[in-house]
């Protein structure tokens, strides 16, 4: 995923959310717009049939760090509901 010339040195070949954590950075600090183009790619992958790989571990940590950021009701409700 290109990003600006100092970060794509610092990042190489990893994957934008296991670098951004790497670096100690938190999710909601990422810009928004290249979080949305990353998670189109991811989105890409799903709709190839590999959801049955494991998750990412740097996947896993973004999902549960958006979900603290929630509100805590809503946060419940989307965890506790039928689906």
């Amino acid at each position: 995923m290109p990003l600006c010339k100092r970060c794509n040195s610092s990042k190489g070949n990893k994957d934008l959310l296991e670098w951004w954590f790497s670096k100690g950075r938190k999710l909601r600090e990422l810009n928004l717009d290249t979080l949305v183009i990353y998670l189109h790619f991811q989105y890409r992958i799903a709709e190839e049939g590999r959801l049955d790989e494991p998750i990412p571990p740097n996947i896993f940590k973004a999902i549960r760090e958006a979900m603290i950021e929630l509100p805590e009701q809503l946060r419940k409700k989307m965890l506790f509901s039928p689906h």
